[in-house]
């Protein structure tokens, strides 16, 4: 397949034209982004979009400037983006066979290159390999339930009684990083979402409406947790009215577009704080081909 001249830095919308490159960053609408994208501001994306891409040979991606060659695309992105190439007169042929695999048509594909080049440091390679030993099973699926178990029945009890119920069952929710499964695209009304086992893009709309439904029902769990075991003898009553005021919100939210417009700002926000942590492991999922 001819490589185009330009390719955009946030989608990989590809062209050979740079006043089509143009064009497309400067649509109104603006392309959705991909993983690798978020390592980068909105005026890094739109310079590198506007720079003529290096060149292929042999299925090996060249830089232009040190002649070295790499595995993937992304990481010859990465060498040219972050001035990681110093050396440009540089004769010698570096191979970097990396872990991360190719987010195509916004899933994961499974499969993992086993070689990586002497040149990276050992002691690096042993802690990537850790962090993902340690992270590899340790991420929900948004349309899978969240992990709580960080949340005791005194914090439950908190959460319950709180003037904000769902916001602020969000936030501690999201202290738990198994949870972190959704990173928003400000610029967009779109997000990235790892949902049923892959990322899909996911509209804002549809995560903050699934979020207050996962949320209602995480509190209704939280009524249960407190009222069997009963360990700080709480009125029943109080508690089941609190349930009453939770679901009377989420009805009205359902029906009221003024109110639906607030909370989507503000649960939009809410995952927005978790922005960096939710960057770092989807890079993992990335390189892991999760």
């Amino acid at each position: 397949m001819e490589k185009k001249n330009y390719e955009c830095k946030r989608c990989f919308y590809s062209c050979n034209q740079l006043n089509d490159m143009k064009k497309h960053l400067n649509k109104k609408i603006k392309c959705i982004r991909k993983i690798e994208s978020f390592s980068y501001n909105d005026d890094e994306l739109y310079n590198l979009s506007l720079s003529k891409n290096n060149i292929i040979y042999n299925n090996k991606h060249i830089c232009n400037n040190c002649k070295k060659s790499f595995s993937t695309s992304s990481n010859l992105y990465k060498h040219t983006s972050k001035s990681l190439c110093k050396d440009k007169d540089s004769k010698n042929t570096t191979e970097i066979k990396s872990l991360a695999t190719t987010i195509n048509n916004s899933t994961i594909d499974n499969s993992i290159d086993n070689s990586i080049d002497n040149s990276i440091d050992n002691s690096t390679t042993n802690n990537i390999t850790n962090n993902i030993n340690l992270n590899i099973n340790l991420i929900n699926s948004f349309d899978e339930n969240w992990n709580t178990n960080h949340i005791d029945n005194y914090k439950k009890i908190i959460l319950l009684l709180n003037n904000s119920k769902f916001t602020s069952t969000l936030e501690d929710i999201l202290e738990n990083e198994v949870n972190l499964n959704v990173l928003i695209d400000n610029t967009t009304d779109n997000a990235l979402v790892y949902n049923n086992k892959k990322i899909i893009n996911m509209s804002i709309k549809e995560i903050v409406k699934k979020t207050m439904e996962k949320l209602l029902n995480h509190l209704n769990v939280f009524k249960n947790d407190i009222i069997e075991p009963n360990l700080y003898n709480i009125d029943k009553n109080i508690i089941d009215e609190q349930i009453k005021i939770a679901q009377n919100k989420y009805q009205d939210f359902n029906k009221d577009q003024n109110i639906q417009q607030c909370v989507n700002t503000f649960i939009k926000d809410i995952y927005n704080k978790k922005k960096d942590d939710t960057i770092n492991t989807y890079n993992i999922i990335n390189k892991i081909g999760y």
